[in-house]
């Protein structure tokens, strides 16, 4: 007889977050970290073990079918593979059409206007020409366009927006990236980021959290928290952006290893084996995401009085050598 232990994957593990209306709130963090997973849990496409899902005050997991379809109007989901999320047998113009015919109050007779004026809007023309063909006739970027073409379609108040330039070449990235502050200019869009680039983040988003293996680290408004990253895998992030100066050395410390497995993840602080500034506390008590400001929330013991002793010592090179650098503490 062959048996097995039941696992479970903690995806995403007491995760807490408000995105204010007009917003462009970002989720970054590496592949693993759970920001689709939240993305899809705010969507409704994923149901949580627990928690609560509130969008205009309503629980979306404690309505019924009915009224959940009626709120589904309000968020929309772009997902990360735009060849994936097309169906390939469908024209670009039936695809973009097909929410109009299942949440929208559109006539019929109206729904090729509307399409065409939505493949207009998003850089698609002249948008006859597009309206025929099937998704692999058209470039990555001209199919990111339709997906968003598609998620505009019935005017949603809420996006949630999955790594949106992963997919398409270098050259295209700013013209997707504009399209979307655009598009959430225009239609006044809550747009909910995710994305495991801090530039694009940085481009985009007025507020970021951070995210490692199912947990937020920290958060901040973006300019605050570029300026000022508290937490040691905040700093490792901004420390792994390259610099365009081929003259410039990089004498840059980054965490070894990988993202630990979902599975088992590690007691304490789910970053401290990969932590250069670990200490004793970090392997036994996990750090609750607390605030250092009236914005700025952080999730890491070096904050602590126990743990800026700990950083002063690790700083003197009593337990850390000299190539690793000091924790930024307290930054006004």
């Amino acid at each position: 007889m062959v048996s097995r232990t039941t696992q479970y994957v903690k995806a995403v593990d007491d995760v807490t977050f408000e995105i204010e209306k007009g917003d462009v709130f970002g989720l970054v963090g590496e592949s693993g970290s759970g920001k689709t997973t939240t993305g899809k849990i705010t969507a409704g496409l994923l149901k949580p073990t627990a928690g609560h899902v509130l969008i205009d005050g309503a629980d979306i997991y404690s309505l019924g079918r009915k009224k959940l379809r009626a709120l589904r109007r309000k968020f929309q989901f772009v997902f990360q593979d735009p060849l994936s999320s097309l169906n390939p047998k469908m024209t670009i113009g039936d695809a973009i059409a097909e929410p109009l015919r299942y949440l929208s109050d559109e006539p019929r007779s109206k729904r090729g206007d509307r399409v065409l004026d939505l493949l207009d809007k998003v850089g698609l023309s002249p948008a006859e020409s597009f309206y025929s063909r099937y998704p692999h006739h058209l470039s990555g970027g001209q199919r990111q366009r339709v997906v968003i073409a598609r998620a505009i379609s019935i005017g949603p108040e809420y996006l949630i927006a999955d790594e949106p330039v992963a997919m398409v070449d270098v050259s295209v990235r700013a013209q997707i990236m504009e399209l979307l502050l655009r598009m959430q200019k225009e239609l006044n869009l809550t747009l909910l980021l995710i994305t495991h680039d801090l530039a694009v983040a940085k481009y985009m988003c007025n507020k970021i959290a951070v995210m490692y293996l199912g947990k937020i680290l920290e958060s901040d408004k973006t300019s605050d928290l570029f300026a000022n990253p508290l937490h040691p895998y905040t700093q490792a992030l901004l420390e792994a952006v390259p610099v365009p100066d081929p003259r410039e050395k990089s004498d840059k410390t980054l965490p070894a290893g990988e993202i630990p497995s979902p599975l088992n993840p590690p007691k304490g602080c789910r970053f401290h084996p990969r932590c250069p500034f670990v200490f004793d506390r970090c392997s036994a008590d996990e750090p609750a995401l607390l605030e250092h400001t009236s914005t700025h929330r952080v999730a890491c013991h070096l904050y602590t009085t126990e743990g800026k002793t700990a950083a002063i010592q690790y700083a003197r090179g009593k337990r850390m050598s000299n190539s690793i650098p000091t924790p930024r503490l307290n930054k006004p």
